[in-house]
């Protein structure tokens, strides 16, 4: 079915009545077409920390922070997070209000998110990543929420997100085209491919089809394609057990007693896409594997397992130092030239 795509994923006033998001935005998206045209023309990747795989790396994340989507889950997460806390106050200053009748949520939480996520833009650039070329006869659909983040290494986890930036064993999967995607991956635990191929042929039909699921289940309201002979009705049917039925859990354990006071510990996390995806180009390396194997059997396991935690460390110090205006935004891999003596 053909449709009118000028008033989709469109919202007046999204990043504030304020328009400097939305003109900073407006004048990136010009050079992150080219970016995108030049890896379609020449199917091909840009090369690790260069300008250019920096630019990629930016223009993803700020693709998955600009959703509609990402923007209801942060609220959703607040509101949550806020009706909990102060459920007390709620209840003895609020008796005739029903607190499932409003949202508390964050002023321009879209500017807020992109505002958030993009000074973490670094964290990305320690993944891997290659371009997926489709060369079935089914192509590659995409959605209104298009940049899925996935974990096959912790999908045992039911508890919690592992799906964060920094997280062990993070996949992303971006699609282009109807027949190019790109996948970020954590490449001390997956093999993607050949080892030294950026571009990996997919052949396999059946990989089409659980990407486009995990698409599917990664979507707001609209999914896009262009083959009219899509069998959409068919996908629906598969993913529709597997749709995330909230965008954030929040979930409450009682804390320590001191005499007549309590506490308790709160995890408040966005929902992770629940899939069992299997793709035959990617595979598990033996050392994840072993890791896997041994972290499933602890019975304390940490909330959140970070791939890289000196990574992750010099990550917020670059943070901390554009906070200071000690160094540019967009300066990480001369912050990290500097700090270690490396070209």
């Amino acid at each position: 079915m053909k449709a009118n795509l000028r008033n989709q994923c469109y919202q007046d006033y999204f990043y504030g009545k304020e328009k400097t998001t939305e003109s900073a935005l407006a004048g990136m998206e010009g050079e992150i077409a080219q970016l995108y045209s030049l890896i379609d023309e020449y199917n091909s990747l840009p090369p690790p920390r260069s300008q250019e795989h920096v630019a990629m790396v930016m223009s993803i994340l700020i693709q998955y922070g600009r959703t509609k989507y990402h923007a209801d889950a942060m609220d959703e997460m607040h509101d949550k997070m806020f009706k909990h806390t102060f459920r007390e106050r709620i209840e003895s200053e609020l008796k005739d209000v029903n607190r499932d009748d409003y949202i508390v949520g964050i002023k321009d939480v879209a500017q807020y998110s992109l505002g958030l996520l993009t000074q973490y833009y670094p964290l990305l650039l320690d993944l891997g990543y290659k371009l997926l070329v489709n060369k079935t006869n089914v192509e590659f659909i995409t959605s209104d929420n298009p940049v899925v983040m996935y974990n096959l290494l912790l999908s045992f986890r039911k508890l919690g997100s592992n799906t964060g930036l920094a997280s062990k064993g993070l996949l992303i999967f971006f699609p282009l085209s109807p027949n190019k995607l790109i996948v970020m991956y954590d490449d001390h635990v997956y093999r993607v491919g050949g080892r030294a191929k950026l571009v990996v042929e997919v052949t396999n039909q059946k990989d089409v089809y659980n990407l486009n699921a995990l698409q599917a289940c990664s979507c707001y309201e609209n999914i896009y394609f262009m083959n009219p002979d899509q069998n959409v009705a068919a996908l629906h049917r598969k993913i529709r057990p597997l749709l995330r039925e909230n965008k954030s859990t929040i979930k409450v354990f009682p804390g320590p007693r001191e005499g007549s006071q309590r506490s308790e510990y709160i995890m408040n996390y966005k929902e992770d896409i629940r899939f069992n995806l299997t793709l035959s180009f990617l595979g598990r390396r033996r050392a994840a594997k072993e890791w896997r194997s041994a972290f499933q059997k602890l019975r304390m396991q940490p909330a959140a397992i970070p791939r890289n935690k000196a990574f992750y460390n010099d990550v917020e110090e670059f943070v901390e130092s554009v906070k200071k205006s000690a160094c540019c935004a967009d300066g990480f891999v001369r912050f990290m030239n500097k700090k270690y003596g490396q070209s």
